[in-house]
């Protein structure tokens, strides 16, 4: 896996709009998964080059909120309440910094992770940026990948500059 993304917005359509906008020729498949909407994402390869592959694995809170309910409505509730004490427990540098991703958890209704499945995808970063963009989106990301910013695992903002690691 590359990154998870957390937003507030809830538009599972709008993240195949933008992979048709960034891979127009890719294959670009949905389908159901456990309580996850599933996107793959196939580009052609060449005579001498193997087919690329994303994936990326979407779920949403079944009620959109400002808050966190205290009654689990949905597995990402549960989710997004273990993101909130995870954040709460890691020392900042920057202690409003914490508090505003803390304050940002609150009002957050979706997640969708993606992964590399085959390949190296040179459009990958502009397409990650484009989702973190119009999702204002937090990212969880991975180290050692195309977006990375530190050699742990680390938050960055919508523009991909690094909050917390």
């Amino acid at each position: 896996m590359i990154c998870t993304f957390y937003s507030h917005y809830v538009a599972f359509d709008k993240i195949i709009e933008i992979a048709r906008r960034f891979f127009p020729g890719a294959s670009i498949s949905s389908s159901k998964a456990d309580e996850s909407s599933v996107i793959d994402i196939e580009i052609k390869g060449g005579l001498f080059k193997a087919a690329q592959k994303l994936q990326i694995r979407y779920r949403q809170r079944s009620v959109p909120s400002y808050q966190i309910p205290e009654i689990d409505d949905s597995p990402l509730t549960a989710n997004l309440k273990g993101l909130y004490g995870y954040i709460g427990s890691l020392p900042a540098s920057n202690e409003k910094i914490r508090e505003l991703m803390l304050q940002k958890v609150l009002t957050l209704n979706s997640e969708f992770s993606l992964s590399n499945e085959q390949g190296n995808i040179k459009e990958l970063k502009g397409f990650i940026k484009e989702l973190a963009l119009e999702f204002d989106a937090i990212l969880f990301t991975q180290p050692g990948t195309v977006i990375s910013k530190a050699n742990g695992q680390h938050f960055l903002n919508k523009d991909l500059n690094l909050l917390l690691d």
